[in-house]
């Protein structure tokens, strides 16, 4: 009996674990690397005196491509394999490997984008095997167990994830928001405040290395 509770412990603590990792790549990968194709729109250099604002628009295509990609590279250092598709909801789904066996995972998301241009993303469902699993325990597990930067708040009651993007901290004085993530519409859009003398420097960035 001991041995089953480990056990079923030791599998939700590489469960949450994954669930947490997907969440932060999803959210630092669409707001922070520029997919590899992407459009820029609506730069507006008149509507601070020290301000430039532009929209980066991008698809869930590029964005699933890019996100994969780097999960891809994370499996071979960690106990977790799991892959990311971006359908009418952010679906996580994959396996962990624990005492010789794989346990397959699935998670659903759904993102929602605020008006202040930060996230939520609402925890559709989680299960594990074929065991469906309370969104609000694992969420509280979560939220227990593993330290977040400040500006993602775990809210086991909501069941929600709230990513305040307003309240990263990028480089250079950037300040990043999100203005459209509908997956149905497959329309990916971000905008970004860019001080004007730094403007120049961003934009050689993106062509230097996208």
């Amino acid at each position: 009996m001991k041995r089953l509770l480990f056990e079923n412990k030791w599998r939700t603590s590489f469960f949450a674990l994954a669930v947490l990792n997907a969440i932060i790549i999803i959210v630092l990968l669409s707001l922070v690397f520029l997919p590899s194709s992407y459009t820029l729109v609506n730069v507006d250099q008149e509507k601070t005196t020290s301000d430039a604002e532009f929209t980066i628009v991008s698809t869930k295509e590029n964005l699933e491509q890019l996100t994969n990609e780097y999960l891809q590279e994370l499996s071979t250092q960690t106990v977790f394999n799991y892959s990311i598709s971006l359908e009418k909801n952010v679906m996580l789904t994959g396996n962990i490997r624990a005492f010789d066996q794989e346990i397959p995972i699935k998670v659903e998301l759904n993102p929602v984008v605020q008006e202040n241009g930060d996230l939520i993303l609402e925890q559709e469902s989680i299960s594990l095997g074929q065991l469906p699993l309370p969104n609000k325990k694992v969420l509280d597990f979560v939220k227990d167990n593993y330290k977040f930067p400040e500006w993602v708040v775990v809210n086991p009651k909501e069941e929600t994830i709230y990513v305040a993007v307003t309240q990263m901290d990028p480089p250079k004085n950037i300040e990043v928001r999100v203005d459209r993530f509908n997956l149905n519409s497959n329309q990916l859009a971000f905008k970004v405040s860019v001080p004007k003398d730094s403007l120049e420097l961003a934009q050689k960035v993106v062509q230097e290395n996208f």
